[in-house]
């Protein structure tokens, strides 16, 4: 594809002239070929900034929609794009930068947080990487992060700890599955074959994951793996986001294990214990996860301009704080306002009376009863009809 769109280049063609199932910058972000930047610099060079700006468009509200898990699709200029359908790459490449900024306000280990964050950065380039580096690497003891899958779906697995761990949200299987494996059994072979997945079908896939790699690595899994399963426990996805859903359960897990010491893989035995260890890693999982959705947002607000797409969004974080207030801290707080300031910003009356009306709705309605859902609902409509100056008996 890169070859044939240098050759059209060569000849004269128009890039501004492509449409964005054929955008060369969107197919290379995705599948990071040896030297794709390079390449890269050669398409932006030719790209009007017209295309520039819609490959941005496309990319940003790709990402929010997954990170809100939010089904549909909008119009970027004059383009119908959907908003389920991703790239792994992508999605490792954008949580490799939030971790990294994240874990700055967590008491985490520094050094695994920047090994766990090249994790991410080594598999956002994973077509650059040979299977005999990817070998040499988990030999060594560094976390690694393998985008896998087979056509029309991606699964993350994560070696790390002498742990094999596959995060697959389809609904078909655990979201989670986590064993021990013979690390002298692993080899290029095993590397193909996961990183091989545009040639599975679903089957072929599942053959691969249930019996093959199980065989060949001599998979074990103890009480201490299933309980390690239970605290680190995903829902599977709820739209077409696996790329995203997947790679974000990753997160999840190596949070659990950095919280159990450098060198550790042992699951606490006391109920009490576990559930206190199980409600920290949910809570920084969801915070991060909160942080991460408003970034995007940030991105959005400023390249995109659908206000369904946007107010999507600040609904699913205003029902967050209402119903998870345990996700939200000050920082987070002061962060939604600021958001929201950015969003109304050069917004017209109008669409800043419907944004507050959505606002007064989504904080009004949740954990309340029916006499005051109604109450809520009026209070709500005489506010609509005194901002469009309507008389004060009708409202």
């Amino acid at each position: 594809q890169i070859k044939e769109f240098h050759i059209l280049l060569k000849a004269g063609a128009n890039p501004s002239q492509m449409t964005i199932k054929g955008s060369v910058l969107n197919y290379l972000k995705a599948t990071r070929p040896p030297h794709w930047k390079l390449m890269r610099l050669l398409v932006k060079v030719q790209f009007s900034q017209e295309l520039v700006e819609l490959s941005k468009q496309v990319q940003y509200t790709k990402l929010v929609t997954h990170a809100f898990s939010l089904k549909g699709n909008c119009v970027i200029q004059g383009q119908k794009i959907p908003f389920e359908g991703g790239q792994s790459q992508i999605a490792a490449a954008t949580m490799a930068k939030s971790v990294a900024s994240f874990a700055t306000r967590l008491q985490m280990d520094k050094s695994s947080v920047a090994q766990f964050v090249q994790s991410l950065e080594y598999a956002q380039d994973q077509a650059s990487h040979s299977s005999t580096q990817t070998v040499k690497r988990i030999a060594k003891g560094e976390p690694t992060c393998i985008l896998t899958g087979y056509q029309g779906h991606a699964a993350t697995v994560f070696i790390w700890k002498g742990l094999f761990i596959l995060c697959d949200r389809s609904g078909s299987r655990e979201s989670l599955s986590i064993h021990r494996f013979d690390p002298s059994k692993l080899n290029e072979n095993s590397i193909e074959l996961l990183i091989n997945k545009d040639k599975y079908t679903e089957a072929e896939y599942n053959t691969l994951i249930n019996e093959t790699l199980p065989k060949a690595l001599a998979f074990t899994q103890t009480e201490n793996e299933k309980t390690l399963q239970q605290l680190a426990s995903l829902p599977p996805q709820i739209v077409g986001n696996c790329s995203w859903a997947s790679t974000e359960g990753v997160v999840k897990v190596f949070m659990l294990l950095e919280k159990l010491g450098k060198k550790s893989v042992v699951a606490p035995n006391v109920p009490s214990e576990q559930k206190a260890l199980q409600e920290a890693v949910n809570a920084n999982f969801a915070k991060w996860q909160v942080y991460q959705q408003m970034q995007l947002l940030e991105k959005c607000i400023k390249h995109t301009v659908d206000p369904k797409l946007l107010i999507q969004s600040f609904n699913a974080l205003w029902a967050i704080r209402t119903t998870f207030s345990q996700s939200f801290d000050v920082e987070l707080q002061q962060r939604l306002k600021e958001l929201e300031t950015s969003y109304k910003k050069n917004k017209s009356p109008a669409d800043q009376r419907r944004f507050r009306v959505c606002k007064a709705l989504a904080l009004a309605l949740p954990n309340r009863k029916p006499l005051q859902h109604l109450q809520a609902v009026l209070g709500t409509l005489a506010f609509i009809f005194s901002s469009k100056k309507i008389k004060n008996e009708t409202a």
